[in-house]
């Protein structure tokens, strides 16, 4: 028999009363204070066991994420996004045109909602050789960045 409570255990909700295995996925519906107990009981109409419960759970609510915009010239690029409602700070990560967003790599977490363009440049060294013109459309297309907002 598995219980969840919203409200530190003053009310109880049933969850599950048929598992037989050690663990149980349950999925959190919205952000806040979780507590759980579980009990044995033998067969279907057996006598429920004395609860155990869980200490409380917080939830923290997911952040709504940046809303950016991005400029370049021939050796910087400019990262500007509106603040986050409770957002402390924002990560920000960079990936190449040819690699994945999970394989980004974070290169700053800032608490103000720019990055200074000094620090990053818009060609990579193995790229910065080539004979490319250094316009704000090739800047952009060569990395991506993700930006996350974060407590």
């Amino acid at each position: 028999m598995l219980e969840v409570s919203r409200d530190n255990g003053k009310s109880w909700e049933k969850v599950a009363s048929d598992i037989t295995e050690p663990t149980y996925k349950y999925s959190i519906k919205d952000a806040g204070d979780y507590k759980f107990r579980v009990a044995g009981k033998l067969g279907i109409n057996g006598e429920i066991n004395d609860y155990v419960e869980s200490d409380a759970i917080t939830v923290i609510a997911a952040l709504d994420s940046p809303k950016a915009s991005i400029a370049s010239s021939a050796d910087t690029v400019d990262l500007v996004w509106d603040a986050v409602d409770k957002a402390d700070q924002y990560e920000v990560y960079r990936y190449s045109y040819d690699e994945t967003a999970e394989n980004a790599s974070k290169i700053a977490t800032v608490t103000e909602c720019a990055f200074p363009a000094s620090t990053v440049t818009a060609f990579p060294t193995s790229l910065s050789s080539t004979r490319m013109s250094p316009i704000a459309a090739v800047a952009v297309s060569i990395w991506n960045f993700i930006l996350y907002s974060a407590r």
